[in-house]
């Protein structure tokens, strides 16, 4: 059967990190392609799919708009309530030393990740990843820790004391280390069923400490110690009775102390060896934690500045579109006037040009009824010309017939007074091309 150390403890919460957007130095990038997504999610969506009909049913509730929460992701980082948006465990089977085959740790990674809701009923996983580009196989969960059926504010809500106290643990920080260990003794019986026994030891460089087993030695030394009988201390006197100032105690009462004071001595040095080596760490602890809160307190510093600088901009942004909405929008108004006069002048002019329209088809009527009349007339002058040219024709010609019989009658009456050799009649005719006046 293999023995192998277990590591189940709380992470930062990269999801950057986890997912490799960034890669870090300890990390074989040859290897990145064999990492194992069991989980991923964005946690907008995560916290919409939660949340979202609490949310809507608490500002369904609310009368006043500034007490509506319109994005309770957003709500959360600005409120200043500590919570985490998101907490992460990691899980390690082994060191990089010793450590079980990348497919028994894939193995139970999934079937674990598969049973951690049901284990933690009150925590969502939102991305689960498997490394093994790094020196040992481990996995990352992140999650969400809610409380749900809450009668003040959202009936479901982000909240790690909640979450652990709907789950039977307490809200302490001792308790969080308990549902640490309950997760923790669910993989090692995983681990188990795999043929994989947990051993207590070293991983990763640094002596493991079982806490459970070391508690119950200090509680049965701290027994052992109260369990020591009184000693009987009686005074020395001499033979007049009165006291030496010695003490006289029994051998067996000595015997009981010395072995009671050497049980003390190796408690107590085991105990000043735990305080000096936890006093280190501390002082570590102490530096390290000063070193992060100088970090954050210089991101916090440039995460202001960038937010103000951006601030500065979206509002210099904001006054630049709101100047040129406003000059489009006086431009949009000027067009849409002169387009407006444009269109009653138009419209002025279609009028009027409709009634020219009408006094021209008038006037137009009125020459045709005019030009009828007078093609009419002309159709009976033309009818009438004929008869008149007739009557003038024969006019003429009586005249001219009278004229010649006039000359006629004078030209005999002559002849007869003076005869001639020659008697010379001529007949007049008029010629029809000259007196035929209808041509």
């Amino acid at each position: 059967m293999t023995e192998c150390t277990l590591s189940v403890c709380s992470g930062k919460g990269c999801l950057r990190h986890n997912n490799r957007d960034f890669v870090a130095e300890n990390i074989d990038k040859t290897r990145i392609k064999n990492n194992i997504f069991l989980l991923e999610r964005k946690v907008e969506d995560v916290y919409t799919e939660v949340f979202g009909e609490a949310l809507s049913k608490y500002n369904a509730k609310q009368k006043r708009q500034d007490r509506k929460i319109s994005n309770y992701l957003k709500h959360l980082k600005r409120s200043g309530n500590k919570e985490k948006i998101f907490h992460e465990i990691i899980v390690t089977l082994g060191n990089k030393d010793c450590h079980p085959s990348q497919t028994e740790c894939v193995d139970i990674y999934k079937k674990y990740f598969e049973n951690f809701q049901k284990i933690n009923t009150n925590c969502i996983p939102i991305n689960a990843i498997v490394h093994l580009d790094e020196a040992t196989p481990h996995m990352h969960i992140d999650f969400i820790m809610i409380k749900t059926n809450q009668k003040r504010g959202l009936e479901v809500q982000n909240s790690k004391r909640g979450a652990l106290q709907q789950m039977g643990f307490t809200t302490t920080e001792e308790g969080y280390i308990n549902w640490i260990y309950s997760n923790r003794d669910a993989i090692e019986t995983m681990a188990k069923e795999k043929g994989i026994t947990i051993v207590d030891g070293y991983a990763s460089g640094e002596e493991k400490v079982n806490c459970k087993a070391y508690k119950k030695m200090a509680r049965k030394n701290e027994q052992d110690i109260k369990s020591i009988p009184d000693i009987n201390i009686v005074p020395e006197t001499n033979f007049l009775g009165k006291e030496t100032g010695n003490m006289i105690i029994r051998k067996q009462d000595v015997d009981e102390f010395q072995n009671a004071f050497k049980l003390a001595k190796t408690v107590t040095k085991g105990i000043s060896e735990r305080e000096e080596a936890y006093g280190q760490e501390l002082v570590k602890i102490r530096e390290t934690n000063e070193t992060l809160n100088q970090t954050v307190s210089k991101l916090e510093l440039e995460r202001n500045k960038i937010e103000e600088d951006a601030a500065k901009k979206l509002a210099q942004k904001d006054r630049e579109t709101e100047e040129k909405i406003t000059v489009i929008v006086n431009d949009a108004k000027n067009k849409n006037n002169q387009l407006e006069v444009l269109l009653t002048r138009a419209a002025e002019d279609n009028n009027r040009r409709q009634q020219e329209l009408l006094e021209t088809r008038d006037k137009k009527n009125k020459l045709e009824a005019k030009l009828c009349w007078l093609q009419d007339k002309i159709e009976q002058l033309y009818n009438m010309i004929p008869k008149e040219i007739k009557v003038v024709r024969d006019f003429i010609f009586e005249q001219l017939f009278d004229e010649k019989q006039k000359e006629k009658n004078s030209q005999n009456k002559q002849e007869i007074a003076k005869p001639k050799p020659h008697k010379f009649v001529s007949s007049i005719k008029p010629r029809n091309d000259e007196m035929d006046f209808s041509r």
